[in-house]
């Protein structure tokens, strides 16, 4: 898996059509962070002023400089999650009706945003910050890790797959692999346990629970990548004001 495995054009076609696919496996063997004994999944429901909505895949919310902030993946403006045509982030603002951020299991609203922050159109840069106007407790918001992960280390993936309507938040354990140039950190799954889909946003944290990345998508038993997940990179990427 070579430095530039997403920045190759065919890989980037190929992470689109597995965006939401992500073949995980549920801890087995690894002591889980305290921080991750809290509710910290969330669901997406949302609509524009065009008439486009779409409900699922995954979010989080996120503390930082006594602020919290939700946080998603950027595909879900697009055709991987029924909106067509895609909404570019530059004109999110100003067509949004309504994104709220449900608990996965009961559907219970607990934030809804305000505004989308520093709004860009490339869609390689795969991670939406948003500014919330309403919160409810029984949600906590991660933390952001300072420090990117080392060749290794374990990380866990938080997030619910579609065939399991009742989940409210599984867990599942992965391995850091290295990074690519594009801004992508990649990690090898420890376990496999099948398809699974609805983790599109969904964070990727270290062992101290903090989070490293906003995940995009994965491959299982590929004859190149073998089995591995991958997320754009939350470590050092900026919240503009």
């Amino acid at each position: 898996m070579g430095e530039d495995f997403l920045g190759n054009p065919q890989m980037k076609a190929f992470a689109t059509v597995i965006t939401a696919l992500c073949l995980l496996a549920p801890v087995a063997g690894f002591s889980q962070p305290a921080a991750l004994k809290d509710q910290v999944l969330l669901r997406n429901n949302f609509a524009f002023k065009t008439g486009q909505k779409s409900e699922g895949a995954s979010a989080f919310l996120i503390s930082q400089d006594g602020k919290t902030y939700a946080v998603t993946a950027k595909h879900l403006l697009t055709g991987d999650m029924g909106i067509e045509p895609a909404v570019k982030p530059s004109q999110f603002n100003a067509t949004i009706k309504y994104w709220r951020f449900l608990k996965p299991a009961t559907g219970e609203t607990v934030a809804e945003v305000d505004t989308l922050l520093a709004p860009d159109d490339d869609y390689d840069r795969d991670i939406l910050f948003f500014s919330i106007k309403t919160i409810k407790a029984g949600v906590t918001p991660l933390k952001v890790a300072t420090q990117a992960p080392v060749a290794g280390d374990t990380g866990y993936v938080i997030g619910c797959p579609y065939a399991e309507p009742a989940c409210n938040q599984n867990i599942y354990a992965v391995k850091y692999s290295g990074a690519d140039n594009t801004g992508y950190y990649i990690f090898e799954q420890v376990n496999k346990i099948g398809k699974i889909s609805g983790f599109s946003g969904a964070p990727v944290v270290n062992a101290q629970g903090e989070v490293v990345a906003v995940l995009r998508g994965g491959v299982t038993d590929d004859p190149t990548y073998g089995s591995m997940v991958f997320g754009y990179k939350l470590v050092g990427t900026p919240i503009a004001p």
